[in-house]
């Protein structure tokens, strides 16, 4: 009888409690030695002991009444810093005085802080190990067993104590078990408050948001999104009264950091290749990285569980974040938890981070001194199972057979409401390539291409004697002297256009166009030398290759709209009355860089690798952003390709030839300019464009207004804040609806366009994102009289562009 009462009270929770207990013992033992008893004591951190608590409060001067959220920058979250402030009145009032001003009374108050913060992490250990029961594996009405990972696990004895992330944890944990529990609203908002005690929590909700949204859809999303937002904004609206800019900076330095121990940016760093602006591109990394996947997720009817897709998310800003401290193991260990609780991947994450964890304290207590590289392979170990975890858990969304908790289980542990909802099938975004393909069936080439060839043609021609008629009658009708009016060629010989006509002639001198010429690929200048060697001027050369380019970019995107459900012939409008459509007709690279993209995206779509390589090339011999061209064009190559080897690598080899162009050209500045990268040297030399953070960038453009700059220059860099916006929502729309390749070439040119010292030729930028034309194309739908209003807008907007590149004046 005593027997089965002694079962009966060892419930899986209680179990852990008492393991949770006795490992938290162990840990704040351990960690004893290293707590400074006296000003100036040595910290040893072989021990491995070393923490930011004391540290951080003797370095704030919490002891003498300081709080975190006044005085200088905000270095924590609103949340963690009022209860930090709390728990330093605590210490301080143990210590008999509201305030202690002297050294040893700082010391002494930093000890009884300590202890009190250790109380503090117990009790939310404890917490977190209580939430796992219930949004961990449940059998029946039991709670989980998957409590008992947390409350054993070496990584807590490891990395528990160097910081406050227990808290946050805590919050988290409680509020996926609400979720679990079926409480949507309160989970929200105790996950906007743990969002306001770190960063990391915000991935989770992120996640959450996703996986809720796909699976119970809008109506269960907001129900999630507008309480946490409500809640979020409602933390943080005194501390924007008060000053709001030093919650921008906070949010701004977490997102942008430098790189930092335990990160591959950091071993980077240590080889000598540094990135001071790391967390700026890594966040811009993930944001394309996960807005690409809950694109793809949507389009193709995958749902995942609320632990994968958190897992996902939290995994992501791990390896792509600038730095790599010890404790985020932690959120890993939850990661884990959460999405894949076996043996392997829990054995796999807990040696890794604990190796890193000894190695980091070894490499920063100097004995690495000599063999530094030592600590950079537990990085690299680190980083590799964390990798894989990532991996494995994608793996087990696209193929759901093989997730281990969805097997075991027809509801998600964590999915609470959401497991009311039916796994919706899928939605696509438009006609699949399949579904082309078999309304093509039966019909001759020359059947599929009349109407494309056509509308192409009259397109070209119509733009192009609109836009001349419209450059000369502005030009005759500005001269008041008694000329008689003559075409006057050269008005197309603006800007950029000179340097192509004098690399064509001249190459890529160290005295050619002030020694920036490498700074423009050559397949645009190649091209207009081989046409002058026939006889044909410069001008008319390059006005015929743009005219060429652009019948061949129609034509293509023509085609390329109908695949996708659009109407081929308004697409091809709206491309070539773009805004900044007049570079289509004036001897730049934009028409045939397009010439290039456009058919180079239409065949990677239908899988055809060998075509898609031939017009890959010509993108990437034309322009830098050729290169994001491939990436995309690769990616769609891949998804068709797999999961024949034999296809894949043909995709692959495909792809090697059509990098062929980058590499032949570095390798031709290496032997006339001495270095491979001197394109990239000459942007920052030339033209200043050297990578800043995002919003510096942002910030400086706008802020031209300041400046000794005329209207024109002020104007137009108003346009640039315009156009980077524009392009950001067409990338938002890309990825909302799946389209996988233009989203990574989308977002991977906006990652380096907008990382710039300021704002250069972004409109310009934004014509060759030729997806454009498709937004347009969805936004009109089949309604003629919003056709009829937009080409309106955009051929009076694109005529504007005509006069002004024409006249002379700065226009992109």
């Amino acid at each position: 009888m005593e027997q089965s009462d002694l079962r009966r009270r060892l419930t899986p929770n209680g179990v852990a409690l008492a393991v949770g207990t006795a490992l938290f013992l162990a840990l704040f033992l351990r960690m004893t030695p290293c707590v400074a008893t006296a000003p100036g004591a040595p910290r040893n951190l072989l021990l491995g002991c070393a923490s930011e608590i004391q540290t951080t409060f003797l370095a704030d001067s919490m002891g003498s009444g300081a709080s975190p959220l006044t005085g200088g920058d905000l270095t924590l979250s609103p949340v963690l810093a009022v209860i930090l402030f709390g728990t330093a009145r605590l210490a301080t009032a143990f210590a008999g005085r509201p305030a202690v001003t002297d050294v040893q009374g700082q010391v002494d108050a930093s000890v009884a802080f300590f202890g009190l913060t250790s109380v503090l992490l117990f009790v939310c250990f404890a917490a977190l190990i209580g939430a796992a029961g219930y949004f961990g594996r449940r059998v029946g009405h039991a709670l989980s067993r998957d409590s008992l990972l947390i409350a054993a696990s070496p990584i807590v004895l490891a990395v528990g104590l160097i910081s406050w992330d227990l808290i946050p944890l805590a919050m988290t944990g409680v509020g996926l078990a609400l979720l679990a529990r079926r409480r949507t609203v309160p989970a929200a908002l105790v996950l906007a408050i743990a969002s306001c005690t770190a960063t990391m929590p915000i991935a989770v909700a992120v996640g959450v948001l996703v996986a809720v949204g796909l699976r119970g859809g809008l109506e269960v999303a907001a129900r999630f999104a507008i309480p946490w937002g409500a809640a979020f904004l409602a933390i943080h609206l005194p501390l924007i009264a008060i000053d709001p800019g030093r919650i921008w900076d906070y949010y701004r330095a977490q997102a942008g950091g430098s790189p930092g121990p335990g990160s591959l940016w950091f071993v980077a760093q240590q080889l000598g290749l540094d990135q001071p602006h790391a967390g700026s591109v890594g966040f811009a990394v993930i944001a394309i990285a996960l807005g690409c996947l809950f694109g793809l997720l949507r389009t193709t009817g995958r749902r995942p569980r609320v632990g994968s897709m958190l897992a996902i998310v939290v995994l992501t800003v791990a390896i792509a974040g600038p730095a790599y401290p010890p404790q985020t193991a932690l959120w890993v260990l939850l990661a884990v938890v959460a999405a894949r609780p076996n043996r392997r991947d829990l054995v796999a994450v807990t040696v890794t981070q604990a190796l890193h964890a000894i190695g980091l304290w070894a490499w920063l207590g100097g004995a690495l001194a000599g063999t530094p590289w030592v600590y950079w392979l537990t990085v690299v170990a680190q980083v590799s199972v964390l990798v894989w975890l990532l991996a494995e858990t994608l793996w087990d969304v696209a193929r759901p057979t093989r997730d281990a908790v969805r097997a075991a289980s027809a509801d998600d542990p964590l999915g609470g409401e959401l497991n009311d909802h039916p796994w919706v099938a899928a939605r696509p975004a438009g006609r699949t390539v399949a579904e082309a393909d078999a309304s093509e069936v039966g019909t001759t080439t020359w059947a599929r291409w009349r109407r494309p060839i056509l509308a192409a043609a009259i397109a070209t021609v119509v733009t192009r004697v609109v836009f001349m008629g419209a450059a000369y009658a502005t030009q005759w009708l500005m001269v008041t002297d008694k000329v008689k009016p003559f075409l006057d060629w050269k008005i197309w010989l603006q800007w950029d256009a000179y340097h192509f006509v004098a690399i064509a002639e001249h190459g890529y001198g160290p005295e050619i166009v002030a020694g920036n010429a490498p700074a423009f690929f050559p397949l645009f200048p190649l091209a207009l030398r081989a046409l002058t060697t026939i006889g044909l001027e410069p001008v008319h050369a390059g006005l015929l290759i743009s005219a060429v380019s652009t019948f061949v970019a129609s034509a293509y995107l023509y085609r390329l709209a109908e695949l996708h459900g659009f109407d081929g012939e308004r697409s091809v409008v709206y491309l070539l009355l773009f805004p900044t459509g007049v570079f289509l007709v004036a001897p730049y690279t934009e028409a045939l860089f397009l010439a290039g993209a456009v058919p180079a995206f239409y065949y990677g779509l239908r899988g055809r690798p060998w075509p898609a390589a031939v017009f890959t090339a010509i993108a990437v011999g034309s322009r830098t952003v050729g290169l994001f061209v491939l990436l995309g064009v690769a990616i769609e190559l891949a998804r068709r390709a797999w999961p024949s080897w034999k296809k894949m690598a043909s995709a692959v080899a495909a792809m090697v030839v059509a990098s062929l162009p980058f590499w032949a050209y570095g390798l031709y500045l290496w032997r006339v300019r001495g270095s491979f990268w001197t394109f990239m040297e000459v942007q920052k030399e030339g033209w200043g464009r050297d990578f800043m953070g995002f919003t510096d960038g942002l910030l400086a453009t706008w802020h031209t207004w300041e400046g000794d700059y005329g209207a024109n220059l002020i104007f137009t860099w108003r346009l640039e804040i315009v156009f980077a916006l524009l392009s950001l929502i067409l990338l938002v729309w890309l990825m909302w609806r799946g389209y996988l390749g233009y989203s990574i070439y989308v977002g991977a040119t906006l990652l380096i366009g907008l990382s710039n010292a300021w704002y250069y030729s972004t409109p310009r930028l934004a014509l060759a994102f030729f997806p454009f034309a498709f937004l347009i194309a969805a936004f009109v739908k089949r309604r003629d009289r919003a056709n009829t209003y937009v080409v309106l807008a955009m051929a009076v907007i694109a005529t504007v562009g005509v006069v002004a590149y024409t006249r002379g004046a700065w226009f992109f």
